[in-house]
């Protein structure tokens, strides 16, 4: 089924087919969602399930219990819970948003504020600030901005970029490879290469090369 509908007060559940819409304003609250269609919120929602579709969190927005993102995009601007990305699924996180915990399989990106990642498969690409911990287990997560906590990277994960960070490890079968392009990362405490780690140096004809700049060790 189809149509539009629009929550100015309070309803529970709700399940939004693919050819549906439902907008849920800033004096609506909603239960918990599952969503094929397009949905917007300024409101609260106990929680989301998006299978398909797109789910936009606007200002005042507020996912109370944890998103999960199956398949089709969810984009946040304001504030989310734990947010678990699988395989099909895409989430963006711009300046003014914030999430919680946010485990990624899929394509992800954040320019706001998450409390920590982790990356088992697919990709992440932090412009803004992860404020805990990131562990890469699968997939790649690009630094361009600042993790405040450590970096653990292994089991096929790589790290990329030119961002800040706590201290970094690269594991077993985890790559360590800034860039792309001549780049400069920056550890603000200890980088420990384990057994089975890879660190993957660009190097140009004139010698300049990627770098990494410790605070630690």
């Amino acid at each position: 089924s189809g149509g539009r509908v629009i929550n100015n007060f309070e309803i529970t559940d709700a399940d939004v087919a693919a050819a549906a819409e439902f907008v849920n304003n800033s004096d609506g609250i909603a239960g918990n969602i599952r969503n094929s269609g397009t949905v917007t919120n300024a409101g609260e929602i106990a929680s989301l399930q998006n299978d398909a579709g797109s789910f936009t969190n606007n200002g005042g927005g507020v996912v109370s219990g944890t998103t999960t993102i199956n398949g089709g995009t969810v984009t946040n601007n304001a504030q989310l819970a734990n947010v678990d990305i699988g395989s099909a699924g895409t989430f963006t996180n711009n300046s003014a948003g914030t999430a919680g915990a946010v485990t990624n399989a899929g394509t992800a990106s954040n320019d706001g504020t998450i409390a920590s990642l982790l990356n088992n498969a697919g990709s992440f690409s932090n412009t803004g600030t992860i404020s805990g911990a990131a562990i890469v287990t699968g997939g790649e997560l690009v630094n361009e901005g600042t993790v405040i906590g450590t970096i653990d990277v292994f089991d096929g994960g790589l790290l990329s970029g030119s961002g800040v960070s706590g201290g970094l490890t690269i594991g077993d079968d985890g790559t360590l490879s800034p860039g792309p392009g001549i780049q400069t990362l920056a550890v603000n405490g200890d980088l420990t290469f384990g057994s089975g780690s890879t660190y993957q140096v660009d190097i140009t004809s004139t010698g300049l090369s990627d770098l990494v700049n410790t605070s630690g060790q």
